[in-house]
């Protein structure tokens, strides 16, 4: 009697289990390589931006001095147009909701709006340069979120409060 092991189209079948096997095996693992430095960008940004909640960074930039506060307003334009770019190349990134406020950039996007409009009342132009190139970086991540994934009004405080809402976090205004 012949074993099953010996059939022909099992031993074609094996070597091609074993790829795809390996190949499905390498695709989860990209896929989490590519992923998780996103949401590590989007969580380092929303403790970021809490921190500057915490230290009050909009209510006392008409004090800082321009070098501070344009430095600050700079790495925030950046790191917004970063996680723009992480949406557009990982957008299933979108649906991971963060567990605390704290860590949530929907939760915290409020504040950088705060900051921006604080930049454009300053009276120091080189403020409310940089505050200008902060608030195109948001009105660009709201409208990316718009158009891919949320169906709020135009504007973008409209935008970030359904961001806030399907993560299930207020947004406060």
């Amino acid at each position: 009697m012949e074993s099953g092991a010996a059939d022909p189209f099992i031993r074609l079948a094996l070597p091609f289990e074993a790829l795809t096997g390996f190949g499905l095996l390498t695709a989860a693992v990209s896929w989490f390589m590519q992923i998780y430095p996103a949401l590590a960008r989007r969580r380092a940004l929303a403790i970021r931006l809490s921190i500057l909640d915490d230290s009050e960074f909009a209510e006392q930039l008409p004090d800082l001095k321009t070098a501070t506060s344009t430095r600050t307003l700079e790495g925030l334009a950046g790191d917004i147009v970063q996680i723009r770019v992480d949406f557009t190349q990982t957008a299933e990134s979108y649906y991971f909701r963060e567990s605390t406020a704290r860590t949530s950039l929907a939760a915290s996007l409020s504040y950088a709006v705060d900051i921006s409009r604080a930049a454009l009342d300053s009276d120091r132009n080189d403020v409310v340069l940089v505050g200008s190139v902060l608030q195109g970086s948001l009105q660009d991540l709201a409208s990316f979120l718009r158009l891919e994934f949320l169906s709020a009004d135009e504007g973008v405080e409209e935008t970030f409060t359904a961001y806030a809402a399907s993560h299930r976090y207020p947004y406060r205004q």
